[in-house]
């Protein structure tokens, strides 16, 4: 159950809102995120290929999970959990380090929409505290880094990405739960960077 009154993220572009995530605390201080998308868009996992530098993304080679995402849970344990509907957790024993071993700024899941214009729209909530991410008119392709931090983060690295200044909420365990929007780097002069053809999410694992 919710420690927390669930807030509600929701990102605004020329005059529309739409739905992004929710998030609530447990009485534990376990961090629950519902990320959104559009009923048409079903969450795939690209392939990934991963060296010492980077990661990157195949889009190429995706496939479609058979368990239906509801939202997913980060508990103060460590553990990772994916949940459906049903209330049905898949338990792979997907595990990061504990809220205490992590680094004082532990980035711990990036969301990646597809098109902004897929994503559902956002009318009215009065279950939910608002946070009202307001974007420019023609922004770019993005993502958005959530990460937990033990204290005063301060402000994020701009390497010319950055859209919005950091989000910081504090939460009943004395933690912070920081937001921050970045755009897609183009990979050089001549090839924009593209919305992806589908949502989805990187659950980081590993210290």
């Amino acid at each position: 159950m919710p420690s927390t009154v669930p807030f509600r993220v929701v990102l605004t572009s020329n005059g529309i809102s739409r739905k992004f995530f929710t998030m609530f605390e447990g009485k534990d201080g376990s961090i629950y995120i519902h990320p959104n998308r559009g009923h048409k868009k079903p969450w795939m996992t690209p392939g990934l290929e991963s060296n010492d530098t980077e990661l990157k993304l195949d889009f190429n080679n995706s496939n479609t999970p058979k368990f239906e995402l509801h939202k997913i849970s980060f508990h103060p344990s460590g553990y990772i959990h994916l949940t459906n509907k049903q209330n049905k957790r898949y338990r792979d024993g997907t595990r990061g380090p504990t809220f205490e071993e992590m680094d004082s700024l532990y980035l711990f899941c990036i969301i990646v929409p597809s098109s902004l214009d897929e994503m559902p729209i956002f009318e009215n909530d009065k279950k939910c505290m608002l946070v009202n991410l307001v974007l420019p008119n023609n922004v770019p392709p993005f993502y958005m880094t959530l990460a937990l931090a033990k204290e005063d983060p301060g402000a994020p690295e701009n390497d010319g990405t950055l859209i919005m200044p950091r989000f910081i909420l504090p939460l009943n365990s004395g933690y912070k739960l920081t937001f921050v929007l970045r755009s897609v780097k183009q990979r050089d002069r001549e090839t924009p960077a593209n919305w992806p053809p589908f949502p989805f999410f990187l659950l980081r694992t590993a210290a």
